[in-house]
């Protein structure tokens, strides 16, 4: 049976970079440097070799959004590092202002953001966690349109007719 080990080299090895049957994951919040792989048949004889982590910027894409709460909406968030997606994180929604968060706005691991109509207008956050890294992107719902029901109304002298903002 295989044997793989990493250790410290110029970086100390992340708690979330891994070697398993010989895949070597560096974990999303793993310092720049190098790190060593030693692999071998048996634990007393080990190959050696030295990889280099390159890091690159770890970004939400958007870097923000501006939701229309006058409608029920979705809008799909994700996290890049370069040009790729990363995945298997967890998403999760903070209040981050006085905005309540309605029980209909809602994110899944999959990074979809779902709200309806009955979202407040104000700022929360989704916050994306993995590997020890967090990024959060600020979520602004705001109303464009705003209807008046009833939308056309015969109020005769002396009568009242009631109006409200949808």
């Amino acid at each position: 049976m295989a044997v793989w080990r990493l250790e410290d080299g110029t970086a100390k090895v992340s708690e979330y970079t891994t070697i398993k049957n010989g895949l070597l994951y560096v974990g999303l919040g793993q310092s720049a440097g190098t790190i060593i792989v030693k692999g071998g048949e048996e634990d007393d004889v080990l190959g050696t070799a030295t990889v280099t982590c390159v890091l690159e910027n770890v970004v939400p894409n958007p870097t923000n959004v501006l939701a229309d709460n006058s409608e029920n909406g979705t809008r799909q968030l994700t996290i890049k590092a370069g040009d790729r997606t990363i995945t298997g994180g967890t998403w999760r929604l903070e209040k981050t202002h006085t905005t309540i968060i309605d029980d209909t706005t809602t994110i899944n691991n999959n990074g979809l953001l779902t709200w309806s109509k009955k979202q407040s207008s104000g700022q929360i956050a989704a916050v994306f966690t993995k590997d020890g890294v967090t990024k959060s992107v600020p979520i602004v719902f705001k109303k464009t349109k705003i209807s008046i029901t009833p939308a056309t109304a015969n109020v005769k002298n002396g009568a009242t007719q009631q109006f409200t903002l949808n």
